[in-house]
């Protein structure tokens, strides 16, 4: 179960991925150009990205390649929850489907241990060819967030 916290920065990190799509906020939000709240948003973000790749026990690789591959420093800074955080559409996206992928395993999963196993266990839906739905990511790209999201969205119906 969530707490308040984490819900909060659920709510921040969604409104500020609608902002990005209405294109209230630049593509690339960083400190400079919005003030504290692009900070809060990036950093919100990232703590919710990173509290979901604990509890589906991610290498520090397959949290890079599920960011979209960011350099190294990128990474670090990122991971750190540094202050001065910039974040990309592109990457918000891919925060936006996880968090969504996450919920839709919560909702589908009530039991915490098998929703946060399901991404690593091998699979027959017609998206994963009997791989697991993390290989799937692993292995795509951006379309792949969204189309697991779409596909468990589907199944939540």
């Amino acid at each position: 179960m969530l707490n308040n916290a984490e819900i909060a920065m659920i709510v921040l990190l969604i409104l500020a991925l609608v902002a990005v799509y209405f294109g209230v906020i630049r593509d690339s939000l960083m400190v400079k150009d919005r003030g504290h709240d692009s900070a809060c948003i990036a950093k919100a973000a990232l703590q919710v990205f990173f509290s979901i790749c604990d509890r589906w026990d991610l290498s520090v690789e397959q949290e890079i390649k599920l960011l979209g591959s960011p350099t190294e420093n990128e990474f670090s800074i990122w991971k750190e929850n540094s202050t001065d955080i910039e974040l990309g559409k592109v990457t918000l996206v891919r925060i936006s489907h996880l968090m969504c992928i996450y919920h839709n395993l919560r909702t589908l999963l009530p039991d915490e241990e098998a929703a946060n196993t399901w991404i690593k266990r091998e699979n027959s839906g017609a998206l994963f060819s009997g791989d697991s739905a993390l290989n799937y990511l692993l292995n795509g790209d951006v379309f792949e967030l969204k189309k697991l999201h779409q596909y468990l969205d589907n199944e939540c119906l």
